[in-house]
């Protein structure tokens, strides 16, 4: 099993992914590639933003890029990904549980628009996953700093928020198995950690 307690602070969080399936998975490839230990560090040291299909058809995903850049994170890794209705559900499984069919409907349209962009990101000052939430901005316009990613993609409501992020690391091990399928993602976990872990160089 995950160490959860280690992955997230989140009580609820805890108690839920006990019996998540993809986490269990997710962990199993970066055990499996880089040992239990290096493999919490990883999760603790990595942030995942999917850039998604609307900020692609936007023509934001360069700016989006530049902001996440200037905020003084290193991308890692990369990933083209293109999800279907099921990963859709995999991907916000909690969140959805009382979406309304009409929701679940536009979400599955927002995914049809063609792929995303996976990155994976590191920052020099730790925490990467939460930093990266934090400059993502919420669902509602109104209430989003002006230089949020979300803001900077030009995200319209609640619904085409054009960038999504792993909230800690119990998420990045998680949704990387949402992302990617087993190959895919040893392969991308690899290449990341050869790029060099913060701890390691400082």
């Amino acid at each position: 099993m995950p160490p959860l307690h280690l992955l997230t602070a989140d009580q609820d969080k805890r108690q839920r992914y006990t019996v998540d399936p993809l986490l269990r998975e997710g962990w199993a490839t970066l055990a499996g590639v880089l040992g239990a230990g290096a493999a919490l560090r990883f999760a603790a040291e990595t942030a995942v933003a999917w850039l998604r299909p609307d900020v692609v058809a936007a023509g934001a995903i360069g700016e989006v890029a530049a902001r996440i850049d200037a905020a003084g994170f290193v991308a890692v890794g990369a990933a083209v990904v293109r999800l279907g209705r099921a990963d859709v559900r995999a991907l916000w499984w909690w969140q959805l549980r009382r979406a309304t069919a009409e929701r679940l409907l536009l979400l599955d349209a927002v995914a049809e628009l063609g792929p995303g962009l996976v990155v994976l990101y590191r920052h020099p000052d730790g925490d990467p996953a939460q930093r990266l939430t934090r400059l993502k901005g919420g669902n509602d316009p109104s209430g989003r700093a002006a230089d949020s990613l979300r803001s900077v993609a030009g995200s319209p409501n609640r619904l085409l928020t054009m960038v999504h992020t792993s909230d800690d690391p119990a998420d990045v091990v998680r949704e990387l198995a949402v992302f990617l399928p087993w190959r895919e993602r040893a392969a991308l976990v690899a290449s990341a950690w050869a790029c060099g872990s913060p701890a390691s160089s400082s």
